[in-house]
């Protein structure tokens, strides 16, 4: 039990990255990119995540969203975890949101 959560825990740590940016939009405005994945500090991926974090930004003034896009990429290895060689296979899902706070 203990290899399969370390193993688990080391797929995790390949995939984990959330992040939000501005940037500027066509109109000179300026938008938020919120990039959400898999995070272990407390994103599980969701889009229920991205909009939270859209919420944060942008607070009690709201938000509108610009673009949601959503890819999915296969991914496959293997983990050594002491003399045992593990094989794995996972899908990392990546989300991206765009919104512009009003």
């Amino acid at each position: 039990m203990f290899k399969f959560i370390y193993i688990i825990f080391l797929i995790i740590l390949l995939v984990a990255c959330t992040s939000s940016k501005s940037v500027h939009l066509p109109d000179g405005s300026v938008g938020h990119e919120i990039d959400c994945r898999l995070d272990p500090k407390g994103f599980n991926g969701s889009w229920a995540d991205c909009y939270n974090m859209a919420g944060k930004i942008c607070g009690s003034r709201g938000y509108k969203i610009l673009d949601a896009r959503e890819d999915h990429t296969p991914t496959s290895g293997d983990v050594l975890i002491g003399k045992q060689k593990y094989r794995f296979s996972n899908v990392i899902i990546d989300r991206l949101l765009l919104v512009k706070c009003k």
